[in-house]
């Protein structure tokens, strides 16, 4: 499922004119976000940063001992592992992609779209400071609101299954 939430969100990215889809997170077992269940579909423990672009690409930034584990899954084609600081990593990744808006993991209406720490906000401005993107975030809600609203084939699949299972129940 994980696979075809990555793809429909390229796809939402291209109709909502948004460059890129940058969700910053850390000890996600302790503070989880709500997007990293449908597109990330595992934990990470140092600050990692998972990257959709509209041109199809998928990184994710993460620290060297949670980069087996993202590897394992396979969702992410390039997965970067740093050792002391993710700064160097996420600004080289953004550099090369130039994203012009990057819509971030904060909304002021929606709990699902709402998983960015407020320290973790501030620490993404202060790596973003004095840089062409600090202006350049906006809210992941209405990418979210979508990717949520639109099922992919194995969720329909699911849905299927439990209304089946409903049905000989009763």
């Amino acid at each position: 499922m994980i696979k075809e939430k990555i793809q429909q969100a390229f796809n939402i990215l291209k109709e909502e004119n948004i460059d890129c889809w940058l969700t910053f997170v850390r000890e996600t077992s302790t503070t989880p976000d709500p997007a990293t269940d449908i597109i990330v579909g595992t934990g990470v423990t140092w600050q990692s940063a998972f990257i959709l672009t509209a041109d199809g690409q998928a990184t994710a930034i993460v620290g060297s001992l949670d980069k087996p584990n993202q590897e394992s899954y396979g969702y992410y084609p390039e997965i970067i592992g740093y050792l002391k600081s993710i700064e160097e990593d996420l600004m080289k990744t953004l550099q090369r992609i130039n994203p012009n808006k990057i819509a971030i993991n904060y909304s002021i209406n929606s709990p699902t779209a709402d998983g960015l720490t407020h320290g973790m906000f501030l620490q993404l401005n202060a790596y973003l400071a004095g840089t062409r993107f600090a202006d350049r975030l906006v809210s992941s809600e209405p990418l979210l609101n979508k990717l949520r609203g639109r099922k992919s084939s194995a969720e329909i699949a699911k849905v299927g299954k439990a209304i089946d299972l409903t049905i000989t129940m009763f």
